[in-house]
């Protein structure tokens, strides 16, 4: 975000008062929100909107001042790493923005055909210079080559969408899909058989034991891969381009959360850091499926509100 004008600070300012009052009508209608977990889950969805449309620094000094602000109306149960929690929800969301928008750059059509433009140019010098030393044969293999780039600048020229960056978006976030689930697994694996029983309650306890528990993970993470690829191919390119960031970022967030919310937990309610972190990956991807659906729908309608709209993204 390069100018600042009154439209976009407004925007900041009613995506702030919507994060502070999801978090007051959530206590007053169930009062389990009031518990950090719940509370940061309601006020995180405005913040990550904010984090991914105005950038990572705006997004995590919001985040972490908007919990602060959060307290004053509901003061309940408060300890520092609660404010980094949701700060770093507005954090993350502008780091991918940045991340892929600078690929989808580099990897654009235009991009694209004006690297094998300056190509084809240096392959005529080469063409001549070869002509200019009577080397024959030097001089066919550079026609040669020449040829074959022609083919593949009319083959590009003729894409039509931009089928370089879906495919990146595909096969990225596929990739950190599968590094989620393998290093879950991992953590799962050398976790105490009788900490993840004691860690469920009620209608959890049927997940309990560690291999179902690692299978359930597994068909989470293996339904957004699947919606990641069932996108591609029925959602518009311009909208797919927007759409895998999303899906990577709420994910990432929710996993680097974990940790930091289940300390806080034990520091400030005195729970078990290991049971807090086990019970909110159990319902990790619950949250994960919530946030994709609000948040992509709001980013849809928000953005072209007070950005200038591009294919590959957002200016």
């Amino acid at each position: 975000m390069n100018k600042w004008d009154s439209k976009r600070i407004a925007f900041i300012s009613i995506l702030i008062a919507m994060s502070i009052s999801f978090v007051i009508i959530g206590t007053r209608i169930a009062a389990i929100s009031s518990i950090p977990a719940f509370k940061l889950s309601l006020a995180g969805l405005p913040i990550k909107i904010i984090g991914f449309i105005f950038g990572p620094i705006i997004g995590f000094v919001i985040g972490f001042t908007t919990d602060i602000i959060s307290f004053v109306f509901i003061p309940t149960f408060y300890y520092p790493l609660y404010s980094v929690a949701l700060g770093i929800s507005g954090m993350l969301p502008g780091v991918f923005a940045l991340v892929y928008n600078y690929f989808y750059k580099i990897l654009s059509k235009s991009n694209t055909l004006r690297k094998l433009n300056n190509e084809k140019v240096f392959s005529l010098y080469k063409i001549k210079l070869a002509i200019s030393k009577n080397n024959y044969k030097q001089e066919e293999k550079e026609k040669e080559k020449y040829e074959k780039l022609l083919k593949k600048i009319d083959k590009i020229a003729l894409w039509e969408n931009e089928k370089k960056l879906l495919n990146f978006g595909l096969i990225s976030s596929s990739i950190f899909l599968l590094a989620i689930l393998a290093s879950l697994i991992i953590t799962i694996t050398f976790i105490p058989q009788d900490v993840i029983d004691n860690s469920f309650e009620g209608i959890f306890k049927l997940i309990s034991h560690k291999s179902i528990f690692i299978v359930v993970i597994s068909l989470g993470v293996g339904l957004c891969i699947c919606l990641v690829v069932f996108t591609r191919f029925k959602m518009k390119p311009e909208n797919y381009l927007t759409f895998v960031p999303i899906v990577v970022f709420i994910i990432c967030t929710e996993f680097i959360n974990i940790p930091i919310i289940a300390y806080a937990d034990y520091k400030s309610l005195k729970i078990s850091f290991v049971a807090s972190a086990v019970s909110s990956l159990a319902t990790s991807f619950i949250k994960i499926w919530f946030n994709t659906v609000i948040i992509s729908f709001a980013i849809r309608i928000v953005m072209p509100l007070i950005t200038k709209k591009t294919f590959n993204g957002y200016e």
